[in-house]
C-alpha cells in the first residue's frame, strides 16, 4: 500500500527521513546483510539506534508540517485500507497505542542510558 501510494503518479517517497536516521536505516541494513543467521546484538543495537533517531530527532522536521514525520506517515499509512479506503475507527486506536508504548519504551531506554552517564559525574543527580 505505501508502495502505491509512494509511486502513484509521482516519483516523490512516501516517507522523508533527515540524513541521521537514513544512516541508520543504511546502518541497520547493512547489519542485516552481513548476518545470515540470528539475530545478534549488533543487529539490537543498530535497530535500537533507529529507534532513536525516528523517535527523537535531531531537528524535528515536523515543526511546520506533522507529515514530514516518518511515524506519522506511519500511522496516517495504518489508517487506510489496501485499497485506500479508511479503516473502521476501531482498527486506529490499537496502532496508536502500540506505537505511542514502542515510543515510552524507548524513552525509558533513554532515560536510564542517561542516568547511567550522568553517575559517572559526582555532582550529577544529586
Amino acid at each position: 500500500m505505501a508502495y502505491r501510494l509512494g509511486h502513484f503518479g509521482t516519483k516523490k517517497s512516501l516517507f522523508i527521513f533527515d540524513e541521521p536516521q537514513k544512516a541508520a536505516l543504511f546502518d541497520l541494513w547493512a547489519e542485516l546483510e552481513r548476518e545470515s543467521g540470528p539475530i545478534n546484538s549488533n543487529i539490537l543495537l543498530k535497530l535500537f539506534d533507529l529507534f532513536d533517531t525516528l523517535y527523537f530527532p535531531e531537528t524535528p522536521m515536523n515543526a511546520t508540517n506533522v507529515f514530514v514525520s516518518p511515524i506519522m506517515v506511519f500511522i496516517a499509512l495504518e489508517c487506510l485500507n489496501g485499497d485506500g479506503t479508511y479503516r473502521s475507527i476501531f482498527h486506529i486506536p490499537p496502532v496508536i497505542a502500540k506505537v505511542q508504548y514502542s515510543i515510552r519504551l524507548r524513552a525509558c531506554h533513554k532515560f536510564l542510558k542517561w542516568f547511567e552517564e550522568g553517575n559517572d559525574d559526582e555532582t550529577t543527580f544529586k
